[in-house]
C-alpha cells in the first residue's frame, strides 16, 4: 500500500510555544465553501491553557490549502446553551470565543451531519463534558450596478428649482442581485443594507439628495435571491463651476448581522461611479475659444491708428496711452466681448480705473 501513497504537504496551526495536540482529530467536511469542494477541519484540544481550538481548511482544485481559514460558521450547543454569532474573519474558532466554560474543544469533530435539514453541512466538534455544533451559514454573492438619467450635468441648462436656486436635477438607478454558490439555491429573501453618498470626503456640497437635502442616504432593501431589484433616488446639483471635476456617487453594502447568511469574500460591497458635466464642446468634449475684445469710449470714438480694439485721443500712442481732456465729469466705456469658437466657461472681464476716476455705474446689454 505504501507505493499507492504519497506525500501531498501537511497543515499547521498558529505558532504557539506550548503543546496544542493539533491534529488529535480530524474530519473531512463535504462541500465545505458551497462549491463542490471538501475542505478539512482540525482539532487542537490543549491550546489556550487546555481550552482548545478548531482549525478550518480549504481545499482548490487538486490539493488542500495548507493555511487556515475561518470557515462561515455559526455555533450553538447541544445542550441548549443558546446560538452566537461567529465572527467572519477570525483565523480560528477558539473555545473561549465561544463564551462557555469548555475545556479540551477539539478533542473530537465531525462534519458529515445536517442538523436542521437545510442542505448545509454542519461540524459537531467535542469538548470535555460538552458538543458543539457548527452550523453552517449560505454564502451569498451580491452584485450591484448604477446608472444615471440624464448621463451627465448640463452646465448651461437647469431644469428645476431646489431650495429656492435653480438647479440640474438628475436621477440614480441602482439595482442588486443577489446568489449562492449552490446549484439548488433556497427560496429566501436578502435584508440588505446599503449606503449611498454624493462626493464623499469632499468639502463644499455641489450635489445633494432631494430627500432631506442630504449628501449620505442610509437605506434597506429586501428582495429574493435570484432576482433583481432596483430603486430610484433623486439628487440635484447647484453649483456647476467646478465642471471640471465630475461628481462622484458612491454606494456601499452589507448583509444585516441578524440574518443567517455572509457575504462571498470575492463578491465586492463598494462601487462608485463618476458624473461628467456636459459641456457641448463637440465629441471630444475638448472647448477650444476664440474670445475676441472690443473697446470704445465716447471721448474718441475714432479708434487709435495702430492700436487695434483701442479707442483713445489720435494723440495717443502705446508709449503714452493717455487722454487729457478738460471740462467733462463724466466717460462712458462700452466694451463688446464675442467668442467665435466653443463655449467658453468662467470668462472674466476686468476693467481697471485710473485713481483720478471713479466708478459709477454698470449697464449689461
Amino acid at each position: 500500500m505504501g507505493d499507492r501513497l504519497s506525500p501531498a504537504g501537511s497543515l499547521h496551526p498558529e505558532p504557539r510555544p506550548q503543546d496544542s495536540r493539533f491534529g488529535s482529530a480530524l474530519g473531512a467536511v463535504p462541500n465545505l465553501s458551497q462549491d463542490g469542494l471538501a475542505g478539512a477541519v482540525v482539532g487542537a484540544p490543549l491550546e489556550d491553557g487546555h481550552r482548545g481550538a478548531l482549525y478550518v481548511f480549504h481545499v482548490s482544485p487538486g490539493t488542500l490549502l495548507p493555511q487556515y481559514k475561518q470557515v462561515r460558521l455559526r455555533w450553538e450547543s447541544w445542550e441548549g446553551l443558546g446560538a452566537h454569532s461567529c465572527g467572519e474573519h477570525v483565523p480560528r474558532i477558539e473555545a473561549e470565543a465561544l463564551g462557555w466554560s469548555l475545556r479540551y474543544f477539539g478533542i473530537s469533530v465531525d462534519g458529515r451531519v445536517d442538523m436542521d435539514g437545510d442542505g448545509l453541512v454542519d461540524v459537531a466538534v467535542g469538548a470535555q463534558g460538552a458538543a458543539v455544533v457548527l452550523r453552517s451559514r449560505w454564502i451569498i454573492q451580491v452584485s450591484a450596478w448604477m446608472s444615471v438619467e440624464p448621463a451627465a450635468v448640463s452646465v448651461t441648462r437647469q431644469n428645476c428649482q431646489r431650495s429656492g436656486s435653480s438647479a440640474v436635477c438628475l436621477r440614480a438607478r441602482i439595482c442588486f442581485h443577489a446568489e449562492t454558490r449552490t446549484q439548488n439555491p433556497v427560496d429566501m429573501d436578502i435584508d440588505l443594507r446599503y449606503n449611498v453618498s454624493l462626493e464623499e470626503r469632499i468639502p463644499g456640497s455641489r450635489a445633494a439628495f432631494d430627500s432631506g437635502a442630504r449628501r449620505l442616504l442610509q437605506r434597506r432593501i429586501e428582495f429574493p435571491l435570484g432576482r433583481q431589484s432596483c430603486i430610484r433616488i433623486p439628487f440635484h446639483v447647484l453649483d456647476t463651476s467646478d465642471y471640471l471635476r465630475p461628481l462622484s456617487l458612491s454606494l456601499s453594502w452589507a448583509l444585516d448581522v441578524a440574518a443567517r447568511l455572509v457575504l462571498d469574500e470575492a463578491s465586492p460591497t463598494t462601487i462608485r461611479k463618476l458624473i461628467p458635466f456636459f459641456k457641448d464642446c463637440g465629441d471630444d468634449d475638448e472647448c477650444v475659444t476664440d474670445l475676441v475684445l472690443k473697446a470704445t469710449t465716447d471721448i474718441c470714438p475714432h479708434g487709435v491708428p495702430g492700436i487695434p480694439g483701442a479707442s483713445c485721443d489720435p494723440l495717443a500712442s502705446r508709449q503714452s496711452p493717455h487722454i487729457l481732456r478738460k471740462g467733462r465729469r463724466r466717460m462712458l466705456v462700452e466694451v463688446e466681448l464675442e467668442n467665435r469658437e466653443e463655449n467658453a466657461y468662467n470668462a472674466s472681464l476686468w476693467l481697471h480705473l485710473p485713481r483720478n476716476l471713479h466708478f459709477s455705474s454698470l449697464v449689461l446689454q
